[in-house]
């Protein structure tokens, strides 16, 4: 596990990251890889706001227990060096998974989400994670992710992406519903993966008005901005989603 930078994090936050897939590789007898996806690697990725989205893979399954207790090792990680981790651990047999895939734990640090084997009834936006690594994802333990992670139809993956999209409504920052919306956009014409930001500024040059995507994105890269209007936030996501639930009925 060398030290250099992974994807477009800092360096500081790089050296943090291979930390932690240390004491993960020193906790999981059976592992077999550790990447990095998401933000870190497509670029956009901002210290102190991102966090780092990290996918291990074992052989065995992780028993609740020892899930808790790697969670505990990864929040106090986190905490000690301020950073957020977005960790899901995955066996080979649910990596091989076309289908539908499951984790054994899921813990995101930066909005205090921890979840374990059966606690979720489905996990299909593990997807959107398993393509991103397939495609883009950078290793820092392990094989190249194509060997391990099966291929992820392109009709599942805009079912997943239509299913995100719809769900955001009612959590999400209206700023990101925006932006995760036109990173969908691009994905439905043109097959690629982008971070947020890059996903508005892909969409500004196709729409007749660009003000509130310009919008989202200052407050995306700059953390202020404008006041967004809701209706105009919504309107925007639930026109995308209309446009991925027209393609999956072709």
């Amino acid at each position: 596990m060398s030290g250099a930078l992974i994807g477009c994090l800092d360096w500081q936050t790089s050296r943090h990251i291979r930390a932690i897939a240390r004491r993960l590789e020193a906790r999981l007898q059976s592992l077999v890889a550790i990447y990095v996806c998401g933000s870190a690697v497509l670029g956009d990725f901002h210290p102190g706001r991102s966090d780092v989205d990290l996918v291990a893979v074992c052989v065995d399954r992780v028993g609740p227990a020892s899930s808790r207790r790697l969670a505990r090792m990864v929040r106090k990680a986190c905490s000690r060096w301020a950073i957020g981790v977005d960790l899901s651990v995955m066996t080979t047999e649910a990596a091989a998974e076309s289908s539908d895939p499951w984790y054994e734990f899921h813990l995101n640090t930066s909005v205090d989400v921890e979840r374990h084997f059966g606690e979720e009834p489905l996990a299909r936006w593990l997807h959107i994670y398993i393509a991103n690594c397939r495609r883009y994802g950078a290793t820092i333990v392990g094989p190249p992710a194509t060997e391990v992670f099966a291929p992820v139809p392109r009709p599942r993956l805009l079912e997943v992406l239509l299913e995100q999209t719809q769900m955001e409504s009612g959590w999400r920052q209206p700023h990101v519903r925006v932006l995760n919306a036109c990173r969908t956009w691009r994905y439905l014409s043109e097959n690629a993966f982008c971070s947020r930001s890059a996903g508005g500024r892909w969409a500004l040059p196709r729409l007749p008005d660009g003000r509130l995507v310009s919008a989202c994105l200052e407050q995306e890269n700059d953390g202020a901005g404008p006041e967004l209007d809701e209706g105009a936030v919504e309107m925007f996501r639930t026109g995308i989603a209309d446009r991925v639930r027209q393609a999956l009925e072709l």
